[in-house]
């Protein structure tokens, strides 16, 4: 693994070669670099959310009708990523173009 104090040394002079437009990108990047690596550490633990379970109230077969739903949306949603990457027009893609090797 490189030093450390190599890899500053080499992103300075990098940053120092560039045009000042393009600094303002590299500022913009490294702050969302850090911002996002912060808000990975800000998430809740997943017990967090175990502590809400069961506080939830359905009217009777409300919950069943919510997840039959949810099972309709996904299939739907997959059945239509099927049919977008894999057919063309209606004849199914096959040989060299396929998809699937």
């Amino acid at each position: 693994m490189q030093n450390v104090e190599f890899i500053r040394q080499s992103v300075v002079k990098k940053i120092n070669l560039l045009p000042i437009e393009k600094l303002m990108q590299v500022l913009t990047f490294i702050d969302f670099i850090l911002s996002y690596s912060s808000s990975l550490n800000a998430r809740p633990k997943p017990e967090a959310f175990l502590e809400c379970a069961g506080s939830w109230s359905f009217e009777d077969d409300e919950l069943n009708q919510i997840l039959q739903d949810i099972d309709q949306s996904r299939q739907m949603e997959l059945d239509n990523d099927y049919a977008t990457t894999f057919m063309v027009g209606k004849e199914p893609v096959t040989g060299r173009n396929s998809p699937i090797l």
